[in-house]
């Protein structure tokens, strides 16, 4: 807390996924915006951690108590170059097999679209949304379709 009373904003790492997704589940519970980056070999110790949060989240939502910020990861690793090859999806895969409408799963195919994308799970409200990107730098690809892939999911490319 300041002199004021606000809170600043800051930052905080450390080696335990359990406890990370504990800070960023507390963080959107008290209408804070989070963001977990995570490493792909350590995503999949979450698994079960946002499927419970989206029941918690589901039950809210039904009695009238929507609008929390959104649970966001951001996974990455030196060894993705597309979510068909990476190593472990386990996280992802979960996400997506409770078929839950609050669940969305990036795979954007550059890094500005990555930037969009992150943008948009910061502002929104009610989901768990999970962005996975490599760090190799890369293609860029036609910027035309942006808007039809943020709203539709897809596009189709010139």
């Amino acid at each position: 807390m300041t002199e004021y009373g606000s809170s600043s904003a800051w930052a905080v790492e450390i080696l335990n996924e359990e406890i990370c997704h504990g800070w960023l589940q507390g963080y959107t519970e008290t209408g804070r915006d989070a963001l977990l980056a995570t490493y792909e070999a350590f995503a999949a110790v979450n698994t079960s951690l946002p499927v419970q949060h989206l029941k918690h989240r589901r039950l809210r939502y039904r009695a009238g108590h929507g609008g929390l910020p959104s649970v966001n990861y951001l996974i990455t690793s030196l060894g993705w170059r597309n979510t068909y090859t990476h190593q472990n999806p386990s996280l992802a895969s979960s996400l997506l097999d409770v078929e839950d409408s609050f669940v969305h799963v990036y795979t954007p195919a550059d890094a500005t679209r990555a930037a969009a994308v992150l943008s948009v799970m910061l502002t929104g409200r009610d989901r768990v949304n999970v962005l996975i990107t490599d760090k190799h730098p890369g293609s860029a690809f036609p910027p035309d379709p942006f808007r039809e892939e943020l709203t539709d999911g897809a596009a189709v490319w010139p």
